[in-house]
């Protein structure tokens, strides 16, 4: 064979392999991913990396859902945050899915950049006080611009609440030690920002998508069965899974 036959082949083979490989940011090279590769692959849910536990305690918060329900998700969002509006419709898909196995538990970590915030968490634990905590909520959260003084007893007028009594409750000690005791956690745990999620004592942090959700709560839900079968109570798993936790400060946005 010819000389210059051979430096053709030789040319090809180098040009073929160099096709294959891509340089990554990091001034490294990793193989280039095959046309071929099925799309689907790309857009697999993003397994939660932080395997860290917290301790985040339960008592004295409203929640929805069965005490018995093998996950637990706490919240700590503020009535003005746009992000925590927006994660309250991936939340009710999440209901919605899970049923009688989630359970959602509301603290308020209204921010100083929020005036409306605090008045509103008030709003809604006054409401609380009358059985009417979640229909507040998912108010105050629907209706954004309605977060005023005006706005506020107009919610609380559509929900038939007794209106001296709500006003009363509203400025009671108790609801505004609620609010401090929640902030105070939430600076214990490192929480900074709104929402930050505790899912089995597990951070999920801002208004991820339903998927990164979901995948941290199927695994929590994997373990939990797990404890049940077991012989652990169902409505002691949350105690056991974060009985060892952290109690911060380690999260960040």
């Amino acid at each position: 064979m010819r000389p210059n036959v051979w430096v053709a082949l030789a040319v090809g083979a180098v040009l073929g392999f160099a096709a294959g490989r891509v340089v990554s940011p990091d001034g490294g090279s990793r193989e280039a991913v095959r046309a071929e590769r099925p799309v689907a692959a790309a857009s697999a849910p993003r397994r939660p990396a932080d395997i860290t536990v917290y301790r985040v305690p339960l008592e004295g918060s409203h929640s929805e859902g069965r005490e018995d329900a093998l996950v637990t998700l706490v919240a700590f969002t503020d009535y003005q945050c746009p992000y925590c509006a927006r994660a309250e419709s991936t939340l009710a898909q999440l209901r919605e899915t899970y049923g009688e196995h989630l359970r959602l538990v509301v603290k308020h970590n209204p921010l100083p950049n929020h005036p409306q915030a605090r008045p509103a968490a008030l709003a809604a634990l006054a409401a609380g006080a009358q059985g009417r905590f979640q229909e507040m909520h998912r108010l105050l959260f629907g209706n954004p611009r309605g977060l005023d003084e005006a706005g506020l007893e107009q919610h609380a007028q559509q929900l038939g609440l007794d209106m001296e009594r709500w006003r009363r409750d509203r400025a009671h000690r108790r609801h505004e030690e609620r609010i401090r005791t929640d902030q105070a956690l939430a600076q214990q745990l490192g929480v900074t920002g709104t929402p930050a999620f505790f899912i089995n004592g597990r951070l999920l942090y801002g208004a991820k998508p339903l998927e990164e959700f979901k995948a941290l709560i199927d695994e929590e839900l994997e373990k939990a069965r797990a404890l049940v079968r077991s012989g652990v109570p169902a409505n002691a798993v949350y105690a056991r899974l974060t009985a060892n936790g952290r109690e911060g400060p380690r999260a960040s946005p």
